[in-house]
């Protein structure tokens, strides 16, 4: 076999294995985006429970970049947070972790981690 003949053989087999890993990722982007979603369009991710005795729960999540800005890094779409709470009414804010922690300064609040 001439070299010339070997070369476009690996560059074919190194364009098809590229192409299979392609067809793969946008058969499972094509699966999430028919089945993981509700009817308002959002993908949904299991309920979850939390109690606390305390006035607050924080969480950390990390939508954007190192720099603390809060735009999505990647176009995934828009975040919708539900909570529904037992009495009281229930506020959810989202905001940098040091504006949330001075707004709750002196105020007893547990972290959610996990």
């Amino acid at each position: 076999m001439r070299p010339w003949k070997i070369v476009l053989l690996v560059t074919g087999a190194l364009l098809g294995l590229v192409g299979l890993g392609l067809a793969a990722a946008s058969g499972t982007l094509l699966w999430a985006n028919a089945t993981q979603r509700d009817s308002a369009g959002y993908y949904v991710t299991p309920t979850t429970r939390l109690h606390t005795g305390t006035y607050a729960l924080t969480s950390q999540a990390d939508f954007g970049s190192a720099s603390g800005d809060w735009v999505p890094a990647h176009p995934v779409g828009t975040v919708r947070i539900r909570a529904t709470g037992v009495g009281p009414p229930v506020f959810v804010g989202v905001g940098p972790r040091s504006q949330v922690d001075h707004w709750l300064a002196g105020v007893a609040h547990a972290r959610v981690t996990g």
